[in-house]
């Protein structure tokens, strides 16, 4: 992941949008639902660093908020674990 992760450069935007994503994804959700964003990979950078630089296209960050305002990547999960998930 350093190799792609020396290569994504963010702009002040980028850094503007991780800053709201991450105290977005710190919140928790109404009781009942889950959240889902969809972002690009700068965005993605900005948020949570470089040791998720490596996401790849379809690939969903799971992230649960720790109720004081800060949250951590409990996993990740490719189209294909969705596919396995749908049985499709």
């Amino acid at each position: 992941s350093g190799a792609l992760a020396d290569h994504v450069r963010s702009s002040p935007a980028d850094r503007s949008s991780g800053d709201w994503l991450k105290q977005t994804v710190a919140k928790p959700p109404r009781r009942g639902p889950n959240r889902f964003i969809v972002t690009h990979l700068p965005v993605i950078v900005a948020a949570f660093g470089k040791s998720v630089a490596d996401v790849a296209p379809a690939e969903t960050l799971v992230v649960k908020p720790d109720g004081e305002g800060d949250s951590t990547i409990a996993g990740r999960l490719t189209i294909e674990d969705f596919e396995k998930l749908t049985g499709k």
